[in-house]
Order: structure tokens, then C-alpha cells, then sequence
């Protein structure tokens, strides 16, 4: 893969027990990493449709990461973090889009 002629965004988004957009739709994305940096287990939905905690495509457990497979999924990115009543933290989402 050749970052050199790449764009690179980074959002950083609260722990919510509501659906939300991690990453929008973009056919130029190359990679797309999300790292839970919360103390719970966060939901991706691949698609526009929402995130659940029953309905999703991975599930990522506090403190770990997950890296797209290359070229794999260009549509946007729904998460949700589970029910927990300290609930605390982030993810950081890093999209790398070709110029």
C-alpha cells in the first residue's frame, strides 16, 4: 500500500449508547482503522442502516483495534457502544483516502 500520495483524516468520537456515523461513504478510501479506546465493547455496522448491539458487522472489545482489509468496504460505517453504567472513553477513527 503506498501512503505516500494519500489523505489521511482522524475523528475522534465519544462513547454514545446511540447509532452514529464512524465514517461516511468515500471511493477513494484505501484503509480505515477504528481503536476502541473505551472501557466497552463497541458495535460496527458496515452499511447505512444502524448499529445495534444485535445487529452489527464486528464487534470490538475495550482497548482493541481494527483494521479494514485494504480496499475492502467504501459505504459508511455505523458503531454503538454497549449498555454500561460507567461507561467511559472514545474511538479514534483514522480514514486513509487516495488523492
Amino acid at each position: 500500500m503506498n501512503f505516500v500520495n494519500s489523505l489521511t483524516y482522524i475523528n475522534t468520537i465519544a462513547v454514545t449508547n446511540t447509532s452514529t456515523t464512524f465514517a461516511d461513504s468515500h471511493a477513494k478510501r484505501v484503509g480505515l482503522y477504528v481503536v476502541n479506546n473505551s472501557n466497552g465493547n463497541l458495535f460496527l455496522r458496515f452499511g447505512d442502516d444502524p448499529a445495534t448491539t444485535s445487529n452489527y458487522t464486528i464487534r470490538l472489545a475495550a482497548g482493541s483495534t481494527y483494521e479494514l482489509p485494504y480496499q475492502y468496504f467504501t459505504g459508511t460505517m455505523m458503531g454503538i457502544w454497549e449498555t454500561k453504567s460507567d461507561l467511559a472513553g472514545s474511538a479514534q477513527v483514522t480514514q486513509i483516502l487516495d488523492k
